[in-house]
């Protein structure tokens, strides 16, 4: 026991001066740690973006989906393409965060629109390859750091979260920024000390979902998630479309044949762009992203199909 004691003595300082140093840590990147990522800045930035399509007084439409939404979709270029068809005003949204899926989606939606009774007259939710089925990972961080957080435990638990190690990640993430954002500081730091570290981990992360994608490919996949979302929209006066998003032609993608009825059964719509004729490989940034150019010819044609819809025409002259 004298020893327990002696020892203590001597490595508390230790550990007084560690724990100083992560909450340091932990203090200044929930101050500067926006500054990590244009990504994570959008994500603080989401209040405010429900706020301004809830306090818009206009017609609205919500663009919800991951990256492929953030480059397919140019507001300027749909407002033009409404105003031709003698629709203005119109409030156009987007919320974009990162490497997202439904089931960082389905949490979003209930933390920053549900609950704040926020209904744009449009829903419209851009995916590509699998992103709407549950074979998607689960991002424990964001979902922890951003996306469902502590008030939503118990769902996240009963729903997705069932192991001991990855409950104990959640929470982390729950209550640590620094945890939560763990990847991106890493990013951020070997981007900083080893030379194409960023560009390089892009290439293999799409490696990696090209491979899952051959794997898969075809086979009827589970939507327990996607129903879940869908059942959080019903109810609401508003119109809940699924754009699926071209690839360039060598990771074309089919489409799960039961997506179609999952959709139908709750009175969704689905928006099969993944051909469109005027798009050629050399529109892709990355060989993944459209380029703007890009952008704008997809999003002309996304108003030509919206337009076809007489619900989504009525949902605009409100």
């Amino acid at each position: 026991m004298r020893l327990f004691i002696f020892n203590f003595k001597q490595e508390s300082p230790v550990l007084g001066l560690l724990t100083l140093a992560l909450l340091t840590c932990e203090l200044s990147l929930r101050t500067y740690g926006t500054r990590l990522s244009l990504d994570l800045q959008h994500i603080q930035e989401i209040p405010q973006i429900v706020n301004a399509l809830k306090t818009s007084g206009h017609p609205a439409l919500l663009f919800l989906g991951n990256s492929l939404t953030r480059r397919a979709v140019i507001p300027e270029v749909l407002t033009k393409e409404l105003l031709a068809h003698g629709f203005s005003g119109i409030h156009i949204a987007k919320i974009h965060p990162d490497d997202t899926n439904i089931a960082d989606w389905y949490y979003l939606y209930e933390k920053y629109l549900r609950s704040a009774a926020a209904t744009p007259g449009d829903l419209l939710v851009g995916f590509a390859e699998e992103q709407l089925s549950d074979s998607q990972a689960l991002h424990i961080d964001r979902l922890g750091g951003n996306f469902a957080g502590l008030g939503a435990i118990k769902e996240v638990f009963h729903n997705d979260v069932r192991d001991f190690n990855t409950r104990m990640d959640y929470v982390l993430a729950s209550v640590s920024f620094a945890y939560a954002n763990h990847d991106r500081i890493r990013t951020q730091l070997f981007g900083a000390i080893i030379p194409f570290y960023k560009t390089s981990a892009q290439v293999l992360n799409n490696a990696v979902a090209k491979q899952s994608k051959v794997s898969r490919g075809g086979l009827s996949q589970p939507y327990e998630r996607l129903t879940r979302f869908l059942k959080l929209t019903e109810g609401n006066p508003m119109n809940v479309d699924f754009i699926a998003i071209p690839l360039p032609t060598f990771r074309s993608y089919p489409l799960d044949p039961s997506l179609q009825s999952v959709l139908s059964a709750h009175g969704a719509r689905l928006i099969d762009l993944r051909k469109i004729e005027d798009l050629t490989d050399d529109d892709y940034l990355d060989g993944y992203h459209l380029s703007p150019m890009g952008g704008a010819i997809f999003t002309r044609e996304l108003s030509r199909k919206l337009l076809e819809s007489e619900e989504f025409r009525k949902s605009l002259r409100k």
